[in-house]
């Protein structure tokens, strides 16, 4: 079901993600998803959410987030 969901949300076009604040929680998932979904990596991510919003995940969400980028991109590179 929550699958079928997210994918219905996002044929939509539009989803809201919402957290107490709006600059940490929210925007780490926002941009997990543009980073595995849409194959940003992630400066591209955060450039894209702060064009329409100011965020600032913790410290502790962009270890997390860097950890994610590196496995996405950086460790399958080849030099």
């Amino acid at each position: 079901m929550k699958k079928n969901l997210i994918k219905t949300l996002l044929f939509i076009g539009k989803v809201f993600v919402h957290c107490n604040k709006g600059i940490s929680r929210s925007a780490t998932i926002v941009l997990a998803f543009l980073m595995m979904k849409r194959g940003k990596n992630l400066m591209a991510a955060v450039k894209d959410i702060r064009a329409k919003r100011e965020v600032m995940p913790n410290d502790g969400f962009l270890k997390q987030l860097a950890i994610l980028n590196y496995e996405l991109y950086e460790a399958h590179r080849t030099y």
